[in-house]
């Protein structure tokens, strides 16, 4: 399970900022953020949580890749792995 902290660059059009984030080159989920009523000192933040697979792997590479065109898109911080059973995952808080 992975979860992080989802904003927008608010210098840049379009509002609405996307991406994608994948494990082992293959895509897990989208996310999506509009920074309309954001700006630097509030980026309104919101946590996301993502649950993948990991049968028997020691290790995994996970990739956050923006899909928004143009220079501005999203903003990911505050990146929390957790290894658990999928019936067992702790809440996020």
């Amino acid at each position: 399970m992975v979860d992080f902290e989802l904003a927008g660059n608010p210098a840049w059009a379009p509002a609405l900022k996307t991406g994608e984030l994948g494990v082992d080159g293959v895509p897990v989920t989208t996310f999506a953020f509009d920074i309309t009523g954001h700006g630097f000192r509030d980026m309104g933040r919101t946590r996301q949580t993502a649950v993948f697979t990991n049968l028997l792997k020691a290790s995994v590479t996970l990739t956050f890749a923006g899909t928004t065109p143009g220079v501005g898109g999203p903003v990911i911080d505050d990146v929390r792995i957790r290894s658990c059973l999928l019936v067992l995952c702790p809440p996020v808080s």
